[in-house]
């Protein structure tokens, strides 16, 4: 998502310029395993540069809309509720949470609309970089050159170790357990975040559910490590329960 919205960007600026994306997975199709559903969270500024790029409206449908944030301490009295008003909103909202799989494809969808050139899969394996123009050394043996080349591998990038940008790293000795989960409640939109003395635990409102009974929610529940293998080997119905 990274590397397309990226691509996008540039696109957009410049329409004469001419942008590769070298992905080194073919993009998944068809319908994912809701096991494999994880989310995106976007605030107001995001839908709002999706929207110029003309991404927005092939998502909106997909996205649970945050009507609400209510922030809170376990063992702790009180809570934090922010509103729509609190940020100027005028349509009701805080954010969105969207499915990474609708956004993916959407993104890959408009980047290809605008030209961006998808080349999949690609296996990169060293940065070129001195008097010549920067470029990319392929598995193959080719090399690719451009004006500019952006290095978006992840946090773990090979690229950026080889290029020897270091990083400072700090692990808080969390795991964290992602999950789709459905409530037999209304939906109203609502964003929860729970510190507890073992790590955070985020619901995300999604759309959709059983009727107008039923609730979608992304959950992010951070702890520690051994606590979350555990949670992770259970079944559904003790999860919930958990």
């Amino acid at each position: 998502m990274v590397g397309l919205a990226f691509a996008m960007a540039l696109r957009h600026v410049s329409a004469s310029t001419e942008v590769t994306v070298l992905e080194a997975r073919v993009p998944p199709s068809g319908t994912p395993s809701p096991l494999d559903s994880r989310a995106s969270a976007l605030n107001l500024v995001s839908r709002d540069i999706l929207s110029v790029w003309g991404v927005w409206p092939a998502i909106i449908e997909q996205a649970g809309v945050i009507q609400q944030i209510h922030v809170s301490n376990q063992h702790r009295f009180g809570s934090s509720v922010l509103e729509p008003s609190d940020v100027g909103s005028d349509d009701g909202s805080l954010g969105f949470v969207i499915e990474n799989h609708y956004l993916g494809r959407a993104l890959l969808s408009r980047a290809q609309e605008l030209g961006v050139v998808l080349a999949a899969p690609v296996d990169v394996r060293a940065v070129q970089r001195g008097d010549l123009s920067p470029g990319v050394v392929l598995a193959s043996g080719e090399t690719l050159s451009a004006d500019l080349v952006v290095i978006a591998d992840g946090s773990q990038s090979s690229l950026r170790q080889q290029l020897g940008i270091p990083i400072d790293t700090r692990s808080p000795g969390q795991r964290a357990v992602v999950a789709n989960v459905l409530f037999d409640a209304e939906q109203r939109g609502i964003a929860w975040e729970r510190f507890t003395p073992h790590g955070p635990l985020a619901l995300l409102p999604l759309p959709g559910g059983s009727g107008s009974k039923g609730s979608r929610f992304n959950v992010v529940w951070s702890m520690p490590k051994d606590a979350a293998l555990a949670l992770e080997a259970t079944d559904a119905p003790h999860f919930c329960e958990a």
